[in-house]
């Protein structure tokens, strides 16, 4: 799969972003597809990367220590 700013245009975030920071965006991004109960990240990671979601659907998740 590969993405075109068109598919960024349907996030928020991107709707009115110009055409040339889309295109820098899509360069520097890893494309990832993440099987049905996989996971992008765990609890307490580092920060490090941002994800948009260009398809799909997501569950997040909390844990708290009992």
């Amino acid at each position: 799969m590969k993405i075109a700013p068109a598919d960024l245009r349907h996030v928020d975030l991107f709707k009115e972003a110009p055409l040339e920071d889309l295109n820098m965006l899509i360069e520097k991004s890893v494309l990832r597809s993440i099987e049905e109960d996989g996971f992008f990240f765990f609890q307490g990671d580092p920060a490090s990367h941002a994800y948009v979601m260009v398809s799909g659907r997501v569950k997040l998740l909390q844990s708290n220590p009992s």
